[in-house]
């Protein structure tokens, strides 16, 4: 009996013994070590309610295109955590006499190196990145050691699990080269490497002399009305502004960030472009005869950069040669979640982040991830080598949309700030990539000739008393309870932290800014000072076509802002967007609801794997929206009711100056209004969608 034992007992340890040979055990060791730590570090990072669960299998199902994605990112995460372990494994091979010599176990030798790896990847993560959710893995007193403790830990890792297999691939790469063949394939591979780009330049298109460089710096979320209730708060934006011609009175056509940029680069309003809300599918967008495209047939390098494309996904399809910033597609929703894991985080850090990781890296809503400075750089190396070619450079800053977060801002305490503050915060770092932008482009010279157009797609609303174009205690009419007006007014009348896109008398979240500022021979095109003259972001292109002396395209909404005041009283729409009710407050924001009910508005290519508003669906929110006409002191909003008890079908007469408003009973207030003007531009811009408001007042 005793011998069947010890012959079992030999057996089994022979069995281990070959499993380490065979490098089995190891790599079982390894991979219950990346376990602990992952279940550890993830452990309770999705919330996932059952309906999110439900949106995202529906969503997966969908799409081949969409399933490749995600499975190219668990596949990259893989190879990420078993590189270092490959590594380890040869190293060891090559190690081996070293390990005999200092009598070292194979075992020992292995568990220090892993030990090493994975105490110096958490402890970089938490020090790099602060909001990672591996961070508590780490305990809080060893912070002010993580650097010191990452890099030993780290330093350790390397000479035992890279070294010995980097001194032997050396050596055998030594050896090669002796050997004529080899060494003439290692050349003739040089020489193809560096050919092209010693002669690139030869083949670059040459400029039509003189044009300038033409920069649109965009700010999401950003309403002058921020400036106002914050004085001084943002030097860098009042030090710009103080040296250009400003437009204060600029309204956005939609207070949605795809709508307002498509009504920028076509100088249409949404009604004419068909980009009525965030991700309308392409072919119902018309942009023939957009910005980018004219100022390509002109010799311009066009580039569009931007750091968020969850609802704004512009690329190359409108006529840029490129664009900087995540790759669109519904991938984005789950994998700016999936992606906070250790070795993703420091690989973010890498050239190759864009390739590795192409809808995380420089995106903004990867909160963990996302440092402003560096989506600046990635602007500033994607611009041609060639700075005499012109520049038509698109740039769009979302760090000031919410949830106001990004990678270091605890190390400044944002989080313990209000959302008003938070907000602010937000708008200060956005300044400094501005300037950062701005500093780049002046050392590149090509700010020498240029007109940079600054500018926000919408602001945002945050509670201002006098946040809204109405007042409640300046109706014009006798005075009545809110229950008496309806449940609309006293919905609408309320300012609050309701956001963009969802009320059209929301003064914050419509008014934009909009400043030219020029440089070089440019610069008197563009006088410093300020304009009050009604505008729209739609008058972008003509403006800028005329100062490049270029024909502009008939059939276009905008105007030239430098030109004369137009002889009749100029009226500019204003619409609402898609209207969740997760989305009533940025205050409270629940995106497992947002979710859930975003799927009944959207769904994902099939093809492209990006999302775009169900074309079923698209008429029938289109009868939901509510509109606006402004004219300079004028405001006519056609309110629709669209399934809430918070909204009615009305007509509202606002005399903005003042606030005060009828639901049509003042008849003194409607006879100082240019009413027939309102209505007369409604029905020409709206004609299809005004039949239910044929029995109401103004249109009587």
């Amino acid at each position: 009996m005793t011998r069947l034992v010890q012959h079992a007992v030999d057996r089994m340890t022979g069995s281990i013994a070959r499993l380490f040979d065979n490098g089995l055990l190891y790599v079982a060791i390894y991979c219950g070590i990346v376990l602990l730590v992952y279940a550890g570090g993830m452990a309770g990072q999705f919330g996932i309610s059952e309906d999110f669960q439900s949106v995202i299998l529906e969503t997966l199902g969908s799409s081949r295109t969409l399933l490749l994605q995600l499975g190219l990112f668990a596949a990259t995460v893989l190879a990420l955590n078993l590189i270092p372990l490959i590594a380890l494994l040869a190293s060891m091979r090559a190690a081996a006499p070293l390990m005999r010599r200092l009598r070292i176990g194979r075992f020992t030798y292995f568990l220090l190196a892993v030990l090493c790896f994975w105490i110096g990847v958490l402890a970089l993560n938490k020090l790099l990145f602060p909001k990672s959710s591996f961070g508590f893995l780490l305990p809080s007193a060893l912070d002010a050691l993580l650097a010191w403790l990452g890099g030993l830990a780290l330093g350790v890792f390397v000479v035992m699990g890279v070294l010995p297999v980097a001194w032997h691939v050396l050596r055998r790469s030594m050896n090669l080269l002796k050997k004529p063949l080899f060494s003439l394939i290692v050349g003739a591979a040089l020489l193809v490497g560096i050919t092209p780009p010693l002669f690139s330049h030869w083949a670059a298109p040459m400029p039509a002399a003189g044009q300038p460089n033409i920069i649109v710096i965009g700010l999401d979320s950003f309403s002058p009305q921020h400036m106002a209730h914050h004085p001084g708060a943002l030097p860098i934006l009042e030090s710009l502004l103080a040296q250009s011609t400003v437009f204060t009175q600029t309204l956005t056509p939609l207070a949605r960030t795809f709508p307002a940029w498509i009504s920028i680069l076509t100088a249409k309003y949404p009604v004419h472009n068909g980009a009525r809300f965030n991700l309308t599918a392409f072919d119902q967008v018309h942009d023939r005869d957009s910005l980018p495209k004219r100022l390509k047939a002109r010799g311009y390098a066009t580039v569009y950069a931007l750091d968020a494309r969850d609802f704004n996904n512009i690329d190359e399809h409108f006529g840029f040669d490129a664009t900087v910033g995540p790759q669109p597609g519904a991938a984005e929703f789950v994998l700016v979640k999936a992606a906070d894991q250790p070795l993703v985080n420091l690989a973010l850090l890498s050239p190759w982040a864009q390739r590795l990781f192409p809808f995380v890296a420089l995106n903004r809503a990867a909160a963990v991830q996302y440092e402003p400075s560096e989506f600046v750089d990635a602007i500033v190396r994607s611009l041609p080598d060639n700075t005499a070619q012109p520049l038509f450079l698109a740039t769009h800053f979302c760090l000031a949309h919410y949830p106001y977060k990004w990678r270091n801002q605890t190390r400044q305490g944002g989080e313990s700030l209000s959302p008003e503050q938070k907000h602010i915060y937000a708008l200060q770092v956005l300044e400094n990539q501005i300037d950062r932008l701005l500093g780049a482009l002046k050392a590149s010279g090509r700010l020498d000739n240029a007109i940079v157009v600054l500018m926000s797609d919408h602001g945002e609303s945050m509670g201002y008393a006098d946040g809204l174009w109405v007042s409640r205690e300046k109706n014009a009419a006798p005075q009545r309870e809110a229950s008496q007006v309806g449940p609309y007014q006293a919905f609408a009348f309320k300012p609050g932290f309701d956001g963009h896109g969802a009320n059209v008398l929301d003064r914050t979240a419509n008014s934009t800014l909009l400043a030219f500022q020029a440089y070089g021979p440019m610069t008197s095109r563009f006088p410093p000072g300020e304009r009050a003259r009604l505008a729209s972001l739609v008058d972008i292109m003509p403006t800028l076509l005329h100062a490049l002396n270029v024909e502009t395209p008939s059939g276009l909404d905008g105007l030239n802002l430098m030109a004369g005041e137009v002889a009749m009283p100029r009226v500019v729409p204003t619409e609402t967007g898609i209207r969740f009710n997760a989305l009533s407050s940025v205050v409270h924001v629940d995106e497992n609801a947002l979710l859930a009910e975003s799927k009944d508005f959207y769904r994902v290519e099939p093809d492209s794997a990006r999302l775009i508003v169900k074309p079923e669906r698209y008429a029938g929110l289109v009868s939901t929206k509510d509109i606006a006409l402004h004219t300079q002191d004028w405001m006519l909003a056609l309110l629709r009711k669209d399934g809430s008890p918070h909204f009615r079908r009305v007509a509202l007469l606002v005399h903005k100056p003042t606030g005060a408003w009828t639901l049509g009973e003042d008849k003194a207030l409607i006879a100082r209004a240019p009413i027939k003007t309102l209505r007369k531009t409604a029905k020409n811009l709206y004609a299809g969608e005004m039949d239910d408001f044929a029995g109401t007042w103004v249109f009587n």
